[in-house]
């Protein structure tokens, strides 16, 4: 999104001043801006859309990868669930807590550096757009 913002030309590169004087009020002040001209495409009103036009606005602007790099995930440890090598901080998970299902023998489990046990599907879905446990919320660092 950030990308994508660096493209509309709203500010000159000078001290923050609008660069057109319409967007400036009697005293010199900017004014505040409802309609953005992007250099890829019309104009838009971001006071006036709807709900759905103002969620297509944002999904046309793209998104920052926010998450783990798949190399980093590929060096998480993975084995296959028995009921007795379940090793979770709370000392015996038997759900993932993603999809809310019960592990059963032979599924494919990650271990998270702060032992949090996820389905490897689950967790990869997750880590893509996430740095973090979803339970405890640390840091996942490989």
């Amino acid at each position: 999104m950030t990308r994508k913002l660096q493209n509309m030309s709203i500010y000159g590169g000078h001290s923050g001043r609008a660069t057109n004087p319409a967007w400036e009020d009697n005293r010199g002040r900017t004014a505040r801006v409802s309609n953005v001209q992007t250099q890829a495409g019309p104009e838009v009103d971001l006071d006036n859309m709807s709900y759905e036009e103002t969620n297509r606005f944002q999904e046309s602007l793209g998104s920052v990868n926010q998450g783990v790099s798949q190399q980093a995930v590929s060096r998480l440890p993975i084995h296959k669930y028995s009921p007795s090598s379940s090793k979770g901080k709370s000392g015996g998970d038997t759900e993932c807590v993603i999809c809310k299902m019960e592990y059963k023998r032979g599924d494919r489990l990650i271990t998270l550096p702060c032992a949090h046990q996820y389905h490897e599907d689950c967790i990869k879905k997750w880590l893509e757009d996430h740095k973090d446990c979803c339970v405890c919320k640390e840091e996942v660092s490989v």
